[in-house]
């Protein structure tokens, strides 16, 4: 696997540091080449940094993700966040929704896997039906 992710911090901080120790132990067994983390505001980067000799090679935010920000606020936040990833010297890569489909669908498209249905889920599937 090229790159793995940490995708949202909502976890309690310590299931977190406990996910980020899991992520280094992959990357160093070579089971993944890369690893990052998403949607990780800056107290969510400082905590790494703390904890870990080890930090992400990429910070994958979609701002749009957090309905309890405000959009002013959305605006502030941004800068800051690629600021600090920059010093930490973490790439940062930022998209919005509409743009994310179009990523997901080219990568799907270009790995020659555009006759799929990406967002068809086998287990939701299974629990509409009463399988699960």
């Amino acid at each position: 696997m090229d790159l793995y992710l940490i995708h949202w911090p909502v976890a309690p901080i310590e299931r977190m540091m406990e996910s980020w120790a899991a992520l280094i132990e992959l990357r160093k067994r070579g089971d993944v080449r890369a690893i990052g983390v998403s949607n990780f505001m800056v107290k969510h980067l400082q905590a790494l940094v703390e904890n870990f000799d080890e930090l992400p090679v990429l910070n994958q935010i979609e701002h749009h993700l957090f309905p309890s920000m405000s959009r002013p606020n959305l605006r502030k936040v941004a800068p800051m966040v690629r600021e600090h990833c920059e010093r930490l010297g973490i790439s940062y890569h930022e998209t919005s929704l509409p743009r994310a489909y179009v990523e997901v669908g080219r990568y799907i498209n270009r790995v020659g896997r555009g006759n799929i249905d990406v967002w068809a889920c086998p287990l939701a599937s299974s629990m509409r039906s009463g399988l699960v």
